[in-house]
């Protein structure tokens, strides 16, 4: 594998002023409204980023403003009626996925979803290198990519049982080098994916989206 760097063309357009004046990758969990939707929220705030990011940017419309911390609140909480927590929160990528495509059919602005999966079984994983080109593929289409993790295994500063946003990947040389970019609300952090791939024990996912005639998901 060689040495690569992969991004989201304009990671500015992914940051957000809060009425405090703190900055913000994306979305922020902890400004849903209920005391439930702050602990289970990281899904719907995860996929209400790249909405965010995917409206600055062109891909889609919303039919409403979203320039101030207030308007992306309001966001949240549409994108929330979609992907909707069960007392398991979203833990699985199709219910992530049918809800955002679900979302966006209902803006007019319809989506594909691309995932790939990383099962609970070690063995049964695709290889970390697929992982790698998929998460590049993602970005190279402008598109951050939301990340399921179940279960941080022996990587720190991540939490697991939740949705992250994945924004830029540093690869190679060779396969033990997968490093990448987390944002996650109010923090941000470069991960060792290899580690995780390798040491999770409930595996996740990751999914991005591509805009279609047809708004029909398709996933890997």
């Amino acid at each position: 594998m060689d040495e690569r760097f992969d991004s989201i063309r304009e990671p500015d357009t992914f940051l957000i002023v809060d009425e405090s004046g703190r900055t913000t990758q994306g979305c922020d969990q902890d400004w849903f409204g209920s005391a439930w939707q702050r602990v289970s929220g990281c899904g719907p705030t995860s996929a209400s980023g790249i909405l965010y990011y995917l409206h600055r940017t062109g891909r889609i419309h919303l039919p409403f403003s979203v320039d101030r911390q207030s308007d992306c609140i309001g966001l949240m909480e549409q994108v929330w009626r979609h992907v909707t927590p069960t007392a398991q929160g979203v833990d699985t990528l199709e219910r992530f996925c049918d809800g955002v495509v679900a979302f966006s059919k209902a803006i007019g602005s319809e989506l594909a979803c691309r995932s790939l999966e990383i099962p609970k079984k070690r063995d049964g994983r695709a290889p970390v290198g697929e992982m790698a080109r998929f998460l590049a593929e993602g970005l190279a289409s402008d598109c951050p990519v939301a990340f399921l993790n179940l279960s941080s295994g022996r990587v720190r500063r991540i939490e697991g049982w939740h949705w992250m946003t994945v924004v830029a990947l540093r690869t190679g040389p060779g396969p033990e080098r997968i490093e990448a970019l987390i944002y996650d609300g109010a923090s941000s952090n470069w991960i060792d994916l290899a580690k995780w791939h390798a040491t999770s024990a409930l595996g996740g996912g990751f999914v991005y989206f591509e805009r279609t005639a047809d708004g029909g998901a398709d996933r890997r």
